[in-house]
């Protein structure tokens, strides 16, 4: 029997339509890598734990609707790998641990929340490092980033709109209300090097101090332990004439130590000599005292004029 063109026999037949399955099944293969990546190639760096919170999450929130908690359990699995592996060049190891950190706290088994926010906390935190405006001074806007990380800590969201927030506000301003800034500023950073500068002079007056008391501690030492004279040197020394009584030598012994004490009293007073534009309020401030209690030291009232060179006594 010869066969026609048309005609075909049953084993070309059977080896088309085996093709044409083995297409099929590539094509779908091809089409789950792409759907459900994570789950294809990473489905062993997730923790059996996490899975099944993953999985018992989906089926409470899609009882009925097997595809829905597939799609819900992909999600989570490829958000909790993203997460696991996040990285940003711009942010410090250990800044985007504590972001990683946050975001499970916040949202302890929702990975598709904690992904989108440690997403958005890195972006924000190396927005911030790298932030820069030309018609806003360094000084300022400096102190715009440190009051936003002191009112927003580990917050890089809030902080980044506060500071653009602070920073529109400033460009809309005049330049009359910009110059007030200005001196406000001026005066805050004069007044905190001033503080600096109280605080390093009374480091070096107390360290002179007490180098000036272990001096005078040596010295008290070593004069106390010279040997005082007893009863029977004092009396050899004399002539014979002059007879020495006890009662004598007590009142030497304690006329000595009065002496003593009085010099060792006088050498731990400390004075301040009066500089052009001190006051006694800011004295008084230097040194830790009150106003009344300087006053009462040097037999003055608040009212008293002092005048430059002169010696105020701050420590009795």
């Amino acid at each position: 029997m010869v066969e026609t063109g048309n005609e075909r026999s049953f084993k070309e037949q059977l080896r088309d339509r085996t093709a044409g399955w083995w297409k099929v099944s590539a094509i779908g293969l091809v089409c789950m890598m792409f759907l459900f990546p994570s789950y294809v190639l990473s489905n062993e760096e997730i923790p059996e734990n996490v899975s099944f919170v993953i999985d018992k999450k989906a089926v409470a929130q899609f009882p009925h609707d097997k595809n829905s908690q597939m799609r819900v359990i992909e999600a989570q699995k490829s958000a909790y790998i993203t997460v696991k592996n996040y990285t940003n060049k711009e942010v410090p190891g250990y800044i985007l641990t504590d972001i990683k950190k946050r975001a499970a706290s916040e949202c302890p088994t929702n990975y598709c929340a904690q992904k989108y926010l440690v997403e958005k906390q890195a972006r924000d935190c190396g927005y911030l490092m790298n932030y820069s405006c030309e018609d806003v001074p360094h000084r300022i806007l400096k102190r715009m980033l440190k009051n936003a990380k002191v009112e927003f800590p580990n917050d890089f969201s809030t902080q980044r709109m506060a500071v653009e927030q602070k920073v529109e506000k400033y460009l809309s301003w005049d330049r009359v209300t910009q110059l007030e800034y200005y001196e406000k500023e001026l005066d805050a950073s004069l007044g905190e090097m001033e503080i600096l500068l109280c605080s390093l002079q009374t480091r070096v007056e107390t360290g002179t101090q007490r180098a000036k008391e272990s001096e005078k501690t040596k010295a008290t030492k070593d004069v106390s332990q010279k040997a005082i004279p007893t009863i029977a040197e004092v009396r050899k020394t004399e002539p014979p004439k002059a007879a020495v009584t006890d009662v004598d030598i007590q009142k030497q012994q304690v006329l000595r130590a009065e002496k003593e004490e009085s010099i060792a009293t006088a050498t731990t007073r400390q004075y301040h000599v009066v500089k052009k534009g001190e006051n006694l309020y800011r004295i008084s401030l230097r040194y830790g005292l009150s106003l009344d209690r300087v006053c009462a030291m040097n037999g003055i009232t608040p009212e008293h004029t002092i005048w430059p060179g002169q010696r105020i006594l701050v420590s009795p």
